[in-house]
This record gives structure tokens, sequence and C-alpha cells, in this order.
């Protein structure tokens, strides 16, 4: 019992050298003896009370975790393969530093990409509105055209059925009198007329929707081009002709056939007769 009492008595002479008020008060706050004892060995490897006082409440591992790094930093502060670790550790925080700016790079320059994308496809958004915009308008001159022309269907007949109704009305006697040659010419213009906007308005057309027949009028034929450089581009041709020429090529005439009458030397009427002429004898 003397012998483990002067033991005891030779360890608070050591730590006394070490222990300062404040390790003195940690070492009394603290109730597990371990814990007290790897204070004490800190104090003795000369670890900075501050430090000490910072491992409060740490547990024995990482007691000893932080006084295996204060006697590295002691004792191998300037070797040189501690001061080559340093780099190395630099180099690595300053790869990866720049390994940031470069993803941060790549990402700007997607966002220029995908706002470049964004505003192309814009583009040609607004190209396809205006293209849906010219084909209303086109949309509503076929219509008023279409109207124009059952508006004249119309009226020839009424012409012709008052024409018939007024020969059978004059009697067996006036119908078998020859009628004047110009009478006869009237009713073979009227007849031709009404023939040729008959085919212009064609059944099948009537039934197909308007979508359906600008299609047909002007992308299914390759004569369009053709047809405005010789004819709608042609100064010596009247309103009036280019407008009949058009009603043509609108009915699904190739140009090789409007050649046949086309000129600007001939009425309109002039042209529907040839017209009607070539249509009957190709039919």
């Amino acid at each position: 019992m003397g012998e483990s009492q002067v033991n005891m008595i030779n360890l608070n002479e050591i730590f006394q050298d070490v222990k300062s008020d404040l390790i003195g008060k940690l070492l009394n706050e603290t109730k597990d003896s371990k814990t007290c004892t790897w204070y004490l060995m800190c104090a003795l490897d000369g670890m900075p009370d501050n430090e000490i006082l910072e491992l409060a409440g740490y547990t024995i591992p990482q007691i000893q975790a932080a006084r295996t790094e204060f006697l590295m930093k002691k004792y191998q502060g300037n070797s040189a393969v501690y001061s080559e670790v340093q780099n190395l550790k630099k180099q690595v925080k300053e790869i990866i530093q720049e390994n940031r700016d470069v993803r941060s790079s790549i990402e700007k320059g997607l966002d220029k990409a995908i706002q470049e994308q964004i505003e192309k496809s814009n583009q040609l958004i607004k190209a396809k509105d205006e293209m849906i915009e010219m084909l209303k308008l086109q949309k509503v001159e076929l219509q008023r055209r279409i109207e124009e022309l059952q508006s004249k269907v119309i009226h020839l007949e009424k012409q012709q059925k008052d024409r018939n109704d007024l020969g059978q009305t004059t009697g067996a006697a006036k119908s078998v009198l020859p009628q004047p040659v110009e009478y006869q010419n009237k009713n073979e213009d009227v007849s031709s007329e009404l023939e040729i906007i008959s085919e212009e308005i064609r059944p099948v057309e009537k039934k197909q929707g308007v979508g359906e027949r600008l299609r047909n009028y002007f992308f299914s034929t390759t004569d369009t081009k053709k047809f405005i450089e010789k004819y709608l581009n042609n100064d010596k041709l009247s309103d009036e002709q280019k407008e009949y020429l058009l009603e043509c090529l609108e009915s699904g005439m190739s140009i090789q056939e409007m050649d046949n009458f086309a000129s600007e030397y001939l009425s309109v009427d002039q042209m529907k007769r040839l017209s009607s002429l070539y249509r009957k004898r190709k039919g």
C-alpha cells in the first residue's frame, strides 16, 4: 500500500508541471479517469491549453486522433515527405476547382445551345403560322370565286330555261319556223358558256372541301410556275384574259392544252368558244 501511494505522488509531481488552471478545471469537471489521463498525455506532449480545451466532450478515440495529428505536425512539419504531402493536397484541391470551372463552362454552353434551339423552333413555328394565314386567305379567295361561278351557272341555267319555255309557248307553227341566226348564235353562246362553267365546277370538286381544292389547284400541278411566267406575267394579256386562263388552270387544264387557244389577240369569248371546241374534239 505504501508503494502504491509513492507512485501516485510521483505522478502528481509529473503532471503538476504541465497542469495549468484551465487544465485543472477541465480535469475536475471530467468524471472519467481514462479521459483525464489522455488530457494529461496531450499536455505532456506539449499541446497548447486552448487545443486541449477544444477536446472537451470528445471520446477517447477522438482525443487520440487529435493527439496523433498534433504530433505529426510537431515532428514532421519540416520534413520533405510532409511538405510533399501538403503539396499534393494543394494540387488535388486545385484540380477539383478546375473540374468545377470546366463543369460550369459546359453547363453554360449547354444552356446557350438549348436557348438557340428554342429560338430556331420559335422561328419555324412563326413561319408555319404565316403559311397557315396565307392558306386561309387563299381559301377565302377560292370560296369567293366558287360562289361567283355558281352564281353564273344559276343565271345561265335560268336564261336557258326561259328561252326553252318561250319556245314551247309559241306553238307548233312557230316552232317549225327557222330561228333567226342572231338568236341561234346567242343560244349557242349561252350553251357553250354554260358547258364551260359547268366543267369548271365539277360535281366532284363541289363535294370536296376547300382545303382539298387548295391542294389540287396549287400543289398537285407542276405547271403553276410555268403558267405564271407565261401568262400572268404577260403584259400583253388583259386582266379578263388572265382571269379566264387562271380558271382554266383551276379546272385541271394543262399549259399545253391552253396553248391551243390562248392568245392576246383573241377576246375572252373567243377563247371560251375555242376551248369548248377543243374539248369536244378531244372528248
